[in-house]
């Protein structure tokens, strides 16, 4: 018997099946049920994908080609070759669900270092918190406490390749033990995983004029979490990584000397297989397979929805965020992020603002949902930027 926050032992089934669900479908279809018109695209630990910093999350979670700064390693690295100071670090903390229970927090601490005006190498830890569970036992006394928790390790390598382009490449380690103590507990037979990935990433920004309004303008592209499947029990039993492919483009007009607004847009697509029509008893009857070798998902993810191309352009969410600074001091943000109601119904406006003085940024972002009692209702982040010094100055002879 559970004792306190049940959500927590939800969540931990809630990432077994994901992790199972490529092979045993059928098991956990008959234990959780189907509804054949909500197919959302699932994959294990997707506590990868949880925006993890206030800037970008006040803006929607638009982030891929906004202007640089640290966080940038989870956003679109290729950015970090475009950071102004020689150092930074950022520390941001997301109260989670706090609508369903209490107990959940992502920690995110990132650093960057930059080699030459050129070249940046950066290095980020996130660390998933889901609370304790204490297991009780008839006579209603303790018999265990357990501890979920899933963290990450990501290296970043960016260089610039001209004055206006860079890309990336990253490395990531990722430690995932959400069910192993739990399900020990209720004498079931498993462990923590662990797996390995990778992302590619590419930036361009250039300048221009709007009328007589100078203007910034950017894209970029990033695909991250490109690895093998996690396994929870053994290697028979494996749930894909949340490969993800997020593209953007931003606007920054100069309205005069002392503010800028930035206008935002960013798509993304989880580049894993989408999930077939099956029968009660787990029959596919339309779609494929989910249990596929990881660049044969990747590739097919981009036409494998069983209802077709109109399902396929459901699977991409899309945000739109501001920006506005006034004399590089104070910032009011602004966003909305959709997801379609079939693939998840992830819906909501976000408020945010920043104070910078001197090497220091402070950042608070809001999350407002229309839904009354979502998950995601209340979502308080706040987040803090140190920069150091200045970066190494070097000739640049490469062609724009």
């Amino acid at each position: 018997m559970l004792h306190k926050s049940a959500t927590l032992f939800v969540w931990a089934l809630v990432m077994i099946t994901q992790a199972y669900g490529q092979v045993q479908r059928q098991n956990f279809t008959t234990l959780i049920g189907q509804n054949t018109s909500q197919r959302a695209v699932r994959s294990a630990v997707p506590f990868l994908t949880i925006a993890p910093d206030a800037r970008s999350t006040g803006m929607g979670e638009v982030g891929v080609a906004t202007k640089s700064d640290v966080n940038d390693i989870y956003w679109n690295p290729a950015k970090l070759a475009f950071i102004d100071n020689k150092a930074s670090f950022s520390f941001a903390q997301t109260p989670w669900l706090q609508v369903m229970t209490e107990g959940l927090y992502l920690y995110h601490l990132t650093g960057n270092y930059k080699i030459s005006s050129n070249q940046s190498m950066g290095i980020a830890v996130r660390y998933f918190d889901l609370g304790d569970l204490d297991f009780v036992n008839a006579s209603g006394q303790i018999s265990q406490q357990v501890s979920p928790r899933e963290f990450a390790v990501t290296f970043a390598y960016s260089r610039k390749l001209s004055n206006h382009f860079s890309a990336a490449v990253s490395g990531r380690f990722i430690h995932s033990n959400v069910t192993a103590d739990v399900l020990s507990a209720t004498q079931l037979q498993n462990q923590a995983g662990a797996t390995g990935s990778g992302d590619i990433s590419v930036f361009y920004k250039n300048e221009g004029n709007f009328g007589t309004v100078p203007v910034d303008w950017a894209v970029g592209a990033h695909i991250s979490n490109i690895g093998p499947k996690i396994s929870y029990n053994d290697k028979a039993i494996r749930g894909v990584i949340p490969t993800n492919f997020r593209l953007g483009t931003s606007v920054g007009l100069h309205l005069d000397a002392l503010q800028l607004l930035t206008v935002g847009v960013d798509f993304n697509k989880l580049l894993v297989p989408s999930p077939p029509v099956v029968t009660p008893e787990g029959v596919i009857i339309k779609g494929s397979t989910q249990d596929k070798p990881v660049i044969r998902g990747i590739v097919e993810s981009f036409a494998d929805a069983p209802e077709g191309w109109r399902e396929e352009l459901q699977e991409i969410t899309w945000a739109v965020g501001l920006e506005y600074w006034y004399d590089n001091t104070v910032a009011a943000r602004l966003g909305y992020f959709s997801e379609n109601p079939t693939k998840g119904d992830r819906r909501f406006f976000t408020l945010g603002m920043g104070v910078k003085y001197k090497a220091v940024q402070v950042d608070v972002s809001y999350v407002l949902t229309a839904q009354h009692q979502h998950p995601l209702s209340d979502t308080f982040r706040i987040g803090m930027i140190v920069n150091f010094g200045e970066p190494e100055v070097t000739i640049d002879e490469s062609d724009d």
